[in-house]
C-alpha cells in the first residue's frame, strides 16, 4: 500500500522588488505641470525627464500610468489630453473633439502663418546672440517664439505650408539672402582651378598637396579633403573617377605613393656602382637619398627588397643583393657588411669624457649622444661595450661606474642616505 504524502504547502508570495509608488491625482499632476511650465516656459511631455516636485517620478511614468490605468488613474487618458482639457495646451498631433459622447483625437491644429522676412529676422537675432547661423539641428525654440523650433521652420519651408512657397530649406534661404555658405551648397569646381591651387601650394611648401594637407591657401572654406571627395564622387560640377593623386599625376606628373615605378636589379646595381665611385664604399640602408634617382632613397630600396614591393620578389636585402652580384659591380672591393667597431681602451674613454666635461660642464652618460671627434661612436655604444665586455673591455661596468671610479663623479645610485637630522641641519644652516 502506497503511503500518503502530506498535502503540499501553498507557494509563498514573493514581494515586489521595488516599493509601490503612491497613487496619482489629477490635481497633483496639474500642480507639477504648472511648476514645470513656470520654470522652463514649456508644458511637459513624456520626454521631459524627472518631475521636479516628485523626484521619484518622471513624466514618462506619469504618462504611462494615465494611459494604462495604473496608480489609481482611469485608463485611456494621457498627459497631453490632460493638459489640453485642463490647461488648454495644444497638442502637436491633433486636437480633442467629442464624437458620440466619447473624446477622440482628430485632425491637426492649425499653425500660425509665417513669412520669409520673419524667418530671416529670427535668424539675424540668433546670429547676433550666438555668433553662428541656425541649422535644422539647432536645439531650443526660436527667439521670441516659444512654440516654434528651427526644425518646424525647415519643414514648413520644404513642404510649402504655413504661407511659405515650399521647395526650399533653411540652409538655402540663408545662403540666398544672407550669404551663409553650407557644405551642400558649395560653388562649382573646375580642373583648371584645382590645378592652380595645387601649383600655389607647391610653390609655397615645396611639395604637392594630398588629402591631409588641410585648408587651401587663401580660399576660405575649401580644404583638400573636400576637393578629393568631390573628384571621387563627381560632385560640384566635376566628373567622377578622379582623385587628387591621379589628377596631379596626369597633369603635373606627380609621383604618388601608390604609383611608384618598379625597381630592377640592374638599376639598383648601377646606382650602387655610382655610389661606390663617389664615396669609395658600398651603400647601406642608412646611406640616404640616391643622387641618380630623384625621390629615391636607399632605405626605400631596402624596404622594397625585403617586403617584395615595386617589382621585387621579397625576402631579400641590399647587402645580400650586392654580394650575389659582386662580379657585375665596379671596383675591386667586394661588398660586405660594415666592419666591426674598433677595440676600445679605458684611457681613450676617459679622454673623451674629459673633453665632454670641458665643453659642457658636466660628465657624460649613456644618453649623451654621439662622441665628438670619434667617428661612428656614441656614448650608448660605449656604455653597452662596458656592460657586456665587448671590444676588448673587461665588462660588468658602465660609463657612470667608470667615471665614478676614475674621475670621482658620483653615481646617482650610490648617493648617501638622507635622514631627518641631515635635513634639519641643512635648514638651520640655511
Amino acid at each position: 500500500m502506497r503511503r500518503k504524502l502530506p498535502p503540499r504547502a501553498p507557494p509563498k508570495k514573493r514581494g515586489s522588488r521595488w516599493p509601490k509608488k503612491p497613487d496619482l491625482h489629477i490635481s497633483e499632476i496639474l500642480a507639477w505641470a504648472d511648476e514645470h511650465a513656470a520654470r522652463t516656459g514649456y508644458w511637459p511631455n513624456d520626454d521631459s525627464g524627472e518631475v521636479r516636485l516628485a523626484p521619484w517620478d518622471t513624466w514618462g511614468t506619469v504618462d504611462s500610468a494615465l494611459r494604462n490605468g495604473r496608480r489609481g488613474c482611469r485608463p485611456g487618458n494621457s498627459l497631453a489630453r490632460l493638459l489640453l482639457k485642463h490647461r488648454a495646451k495644444p497638442k502637436w498631433r491633433g486636437h480633442l473633439v467629442k464624437q458620440r459622447g466619447k473624446p477622440k483625437w482628430k485632425g491637426y491644429p492649425r499653425k500660425r502663418r509665417m513669412t520669409v522676412e520673419e524667418i530671416l529676422g529670427w535668424a539675424d537675432a540668433y546670429y547676433k546672440r550666438t555668433g553662428s547661423w541656425p541649422t535644422v539641428n539647432t536645439p531650443g525654440p526660436v527667439a521670441r517664439r516659444r512654440d516654434e523650433t528651427w526644425l518646424a521652420v525647415e519643414r514648413a519651408l520644404n513642404s510649402g505650408t504655413r504661407g511659405l512657397p515650399g521647395g526650399g530649406s533653411l540652409a538655402q534661404l540663408l545662403a540666398r539672402c544672407r550669404g551663409v555658405r553650407r557644405c551642400n551648397l558649395r560653388p562649382r569646381l573646375t580642373i583648371k582651378q584645382i590645378l592652380t591651387w595645387a601649383d600655389a601650394f607647391h610653390a609655397r611648401n615645396g611639395r604637392w598637396p594630398n588629402v591631409g594637407s588641410g585648408e587651401v591657401g587663401d580660399v576660405p572654406g575649401e580644404n583638400w579633403r573636400a576637393i578629393h571627395t568631390a573628384l571621387a564622387k563627381g560632385a560640384r560640377g566635376l566628373r567622377a573617377g578622379y582623385t587628387l593623386a591621379t589628377l596631379l599625376r596626369k597633369y603635373r606628373r606627380h609621383r604618388g605613393r601608390r604609383n611608384l615605378p618598379p625597381y630592377t636589379q640592374s638599376t639598383i646595381l648601377a646606382w650602387a656602382n655610382a655610389f661606390f665611385r663617389r664615396h669609395g664604399r658600398w651603400p647601406a640602408q642608412q646611406s640616404g637619398p640616391i643622387r641618380e634617382a630623384r625621390g629615391e632613397t636607399w632605405a626605400a630600396v631596402e624596404a622594397a627588397l625585403s617586403r617584395g614591393q615595386r617589382g621585387m620578389p621579397g625576402g631579400d636585402s641590399l647587402s645580400r643583393l650586392l654580394k650575389r652580384h659582386a662580379r657585375r659591380l665596379h671596383g675591386k672591393k667586394r661588398p660586405h657588411h660594415p666592419p666591426r667597431h674598433t677595440p676600445l681602451a679605458i684611457k681613450q674613454i676617459l679622454a673623451w669624457a674629459d673633453a665632454f666635461q670641458r665643453r659642457n660642464g658636466k660628465w657624460p652618460n649613456c644618453l649623451s649622444g654621439p662622441i665628438e671627434g670619434a667617428h661612428d661612436e656614441t656614448w650608448t655604444s660605449v656604455d653597452t661595450a662596458l656592460r657586456r665586455g665587448h671590444r676588448g673591455l673587461p665588462g660588468s661596468s658602465s660609463v657612470a661606474l667608470l667615471l665614478e671610479k676614475h674621475r670621482g663623479a658620483r653615481h646617482f645610485r650610490h648617493r648617501p642616505r638622507i635622514t631627518n637630522k641631515h635635513i634639519l641641519a641643512w635648514a638651520d644652516a640655511h
